[in-house]
Order: structure tokens, then C-alpha cells, then sequence
């Protein structure tokens, strides 16, 4: 329902877009595209097909059946990336398809799902384990989880203090309780989500977005 909602932004944008540049044709494309994107798994009795397999190569072939789906992978880990992949190329063909100023929410957006990967390589830092490789799609969490990788515990709140300032704050506290961690990062994300601006057109249904 998230990412169908994120699809609904963008195209009440490019439809509000597209009447007030009409006979201005080269927006109708960029409408017609996020239109046909939809989301095949909204409705309860195809999320109940998906939950009644029993093998991940049956719900491997049952998505890959749906428009633009081409899912890869054996593992659930491999397959949940390959559908994160996905996500993002959809999410990256909007913006460039869409009025500029959506641009800000969609990077927000991304931005908000990295941060569940920040709070993986943190916790790993603070429990003194290896960080292995990590994929992320912004260039801010890119930035912070290479300089944090390659930091001692003690330099992370100099490193984050001005993406993540509260939580930079109770690093230098000592703070290690992994609930207050990721309490402090969604806290942050989703603010500046919230503070995003975006087209009158688009409001409604942004809120009904962020209170999600």
C-alpha cells in the first residue's frame, strides 16, 4: 500500500502537470507511464495468493507474471533485494518523469528506507562485528555508512551530527540501546519527509502518505 501510494503522488503531479501544459504533448508519455505502473498486490485476495505458495521459486514465478516484474534470485535475501531493486528503478523513473518539485519527496523517500541499513551498520559498530557490504540507493546514507564503516565508535557523532544530530547526541551520551538508535533515525527521516514541499494538487494524498 506504501509504494502504491508513492505511485498516486506522482501521477496526480504529472496529471496536474499535464493539464496545465496542454497542447504541450511531451507530458502525456511521462502520465500515461505512471499511470500504468499501478500495484498488482493492493488487493487482499492477490496478497493472499502470494501468502498461500510454498516455495520461493513459486512466488519467485507468480510476481515475475505481473508487468515489469523480472524477480532473481534463490534465496529470500536474494529475491527481497531483487524486489528492493525494483522498487528504486520505479521510484527513479518517476522522477525523472515527474515535475521537479516532487524531486525532493522521492529523494526523502529513499532516504527513509536507507536509513534501515544505517541502523544495521550502526548496531553492527556498536556491538564491535564486521560490517559487511551494504546496498543502499542514496547518496547521503552511501556517504555516512562508508565514513561510519571505516570510523571508531567514539568518531561517529562528529561524522553524523549534521544528518543526525539527536542521535549523534546520544552516541556522545553513551547510548547503545538499539530501540532508542532506531527510534532516533525514523524520527529524523520521517520528519524531514514531512517537511518536504510539495504541489497543491498532491497534498492530500501526501499526508495520507506520511501519517502511514
Amino acid at each position: 500500500m506504501i509504494v502504491y501510494l508513492v505511485v498516486c503522488i506522482a501521477c496526480a503531479a504529472v496529471l496536474a502537470v499535464v493539464y496545465k501544459s496542454i497542447p504541450y504533448f511531451r507530458f502525456a508519455y511521462p502520465s500515461a507511464k505512471v499511470q500504468a505502473i499501478g500495484n498488482p498486490f493492493v488487493e487482499e485476495r492477490e496478497i493472499n495468493k502470494l501468502l498461500e505458495l510454498k516455495s520461493l521459486e513459486s512466488f519467485k514465478n507468480a510476481v515475475n507474471s505481473f508487468k515489469d516484474y523480472k524477480l532473481k534470485g534463490e534465496r529470500a535475501c536474494e529475491i527481497h533485494s531483487s524486489l528492493e531493486d525494483h522498487l528504486i528503478e520505479s521510484i527513479e523513473m518517476l522522477k525523472r518523469d515527474c515535475t521537479k518539485k516532487l524531486r525532493k519527496f522521492f529523494d526523502a523517500y529513499i532516504n527513509l528506507r536507507d536509513g534501515e541499513k544505517l541502523k544495521h551498520v550502526i548496531k553492527k559498530k556498536i556491538a564491535g562485528e564486521k560490517i559487511e557490504e551494504v546496498k543502499v540507493f542514496s547518496q547521503e546514507a552511501r556517504r555516512l555508512i562508508n565514513l561510519i564503516k571505516f570510523s571508531s565508535l567514539e568518531e561517529i557523532p562528529d561524522l553524523i551530527k549534521d544528518t543526525y544530530k539527536e542521535l549523534a547526541d546520544l552516541l556522545r551520551k553513551g547510548e547503545r540501546d538499539t530501540f532508542a538508535i532506531d527510534a532516533s533515525i525514523d524520527r529524523e527521516n520521517l520528519k524531514r519527509l514531512m517537511e518536504v514541499k510539495v504541489p497543491k494538487e498532491v497534498r492530500e494524498i501526501y499526508k495520507e502518505f506520511v501519517l502511514r
